[in-house]
């Protein structure tokens, strides 16, 4: 079962929320309708992990139902996620987990950091190493070594 965020409020009073089998989605999905019967039986599926690091995480799923996978990864808007190569929302779920939309079948699912600004500090920083290189190199053809 599968709560939006301004619901929680009024369905956690009434209910005892069971966060195996229920899930609050920070985020609105089209298609919430379809997830939202109150039937919190699990579908049948089958995950696999294929690759974990620290920027890109790989699995693999087959599902008899369309649902919506939750990972205990943190969420972080530069995250993007893949579902068979093409770019899908990942969505914030449970205040702090990522979830992505799932169609029913056999998919390669991927979650890949992929932040503008650390690529920008990686690019300046290498920039820098070779700058500094660069230096060293022609202070000592030159004759000349800074001392600090």
């Amino acid at each position: 079962k599968y709560i939006q965020l301004e619901q929680f409020k009024d369905y956690h009073y009434k209910n005892k929320v069971d966060f195996g089998k229920e899930v609050i989605l920070h985020s609105n999905i089209p298609n919430i309708k379809k997830y939202s019967s109150g039937d919190t039986t699990i579908p049948k599926y089958t995950i696999k992990l294929l690759n974990y690091e620290p920027n890109e995480i790989s699995y693999t799923i087959n599902t008899e139902e369309d649902g919506i996978l939750v990972c205990a990864e943190i969420y972080y808007p530069d995250w993007k996620g893949y579902i068979d190569g093409k770019e899908v929302d990942i969505i914030q779920a449970n205040n702090s987990l990522r979830a992505i939309e799932v169609a029913k079948g056999n998919h390669k699912i991927e979650m890949k950091y992929e932040s503008k600004e650390f690529n920008l500090g990686k690019y300046l920083a290498i920039f820098g190493i070779l700058l500094s290189i660069l230096l060293i190199i022609f202070s000592k053809k030159r004759g000349k070594l800074w001392k600090f």
